[in-house]
């Protein structure tokens, strides 16, 4: 992901990384939550929820080896 950027950019990225681990089952952040950060998943699955407007759910799952 990170490749194509010039070495004085990775670093700058590296330096401003924070990790953070979550438990099962715990809210990484809902929509409408202002943003404060870009999550990168280093390892886990983490679940995707939306509810469209007509009601029903939507759900997806993301992590490290999903297209």
């Amino acid at each position: 992901m990170f490749r194509r950027l010039i070495p004085e950019d990775r670093r700058k990225v590296a330096e401003s990384a924070r990790v953070r681990v979550y438990s099962k089952g715990e809210r990484i952040f809902a929509e409408g939550d202002p943003s404060d950060g870009f999550y990168l998943i280093v390892s886990g699955r983490v679940k995707i929820g939306k509810t469209t407007p007509s009601g029903r759910a939507a759900r997806s799952a993301a992590g490290p080896r999903s297209p």
